[in-house]
């Protein structure tokens, strides 16, 4: 599972109507609170040399191939980090990707998370285990099973969406 630190660039508007840049990256830190970032960002501004300087703006992000969206606030940055933090920045990109940038819908597909796995085979081999399926069928006939083709079936076609990104397969139930 993919886990790295999030960073977003904040750069001070009041800089950058007057022709400069003036900003700071920030780590997304998904065990502090959404106004803990406020108070960085708030102190940054302060900072600022375009005094009293109150509107800021997001100009870069380092989110480990999360899709934040065009206009995020600072409360959906933090609750992508600690989604991050759970399931992986992969796993985590994969289903904002598949509900386009729908956070909500995203939560709820990510509670459905199956795993990550190398292939959808290997997906599909770990489910017929643990349901218990594959104890039904022979051990000289286990060799002969098509998982691969199965699992693609059931991906495509049925209780499951697959999604293959950053060399890893995430699984996910379908509601």
């Amino acid at each position: 599972m993919q886990r790295q630190s999030l960073r977003v660039y904040v750069v001070c508007l009041a800089s950058c109507n007057a022709g400069y840049t003036f900003g700071q990256w920030f780590t997304i830190d998904p065990l502090r609170s959404v106004w803990e970032l406020e108070r960085r960002v708030n102190a940054m501004l302060k900072a600022s040399p375009k005094g009293h300087a109150w509107e800021w703006a997001i100009h870069g992000y380092d989110m480990g191939g999360i899709d934040a969206g065009k206009y995020p606030t600072l409360a959906t940055l933090v609750a992508l980090a600690r989604l991050a933090r759970f399931y992986g920045t992969s796993a985590v990109a994969s289903a904002l990707d598949h509900h386009d940038n729908d956070l909500p819908a995203t939560i709820a597909m990510l509670k459905r998370y199956q795993g990550s796995f190398d292939t959808l085979e290997a997906w599909g081999w770990t489910y017929l285990e643990s349901t218990g399926a594959l104890s039904k069928v022979p051990e000289t006939l286990r060799a002969h099973l098509d998982v691969r083709s199965w699992a693609h079936l059931r991906a495509t076609t049925s209780d499951f969406v697959a999604i293959r990104r950053a060399g890893e397969t995430h699984v996910f139930c379908r509601p």
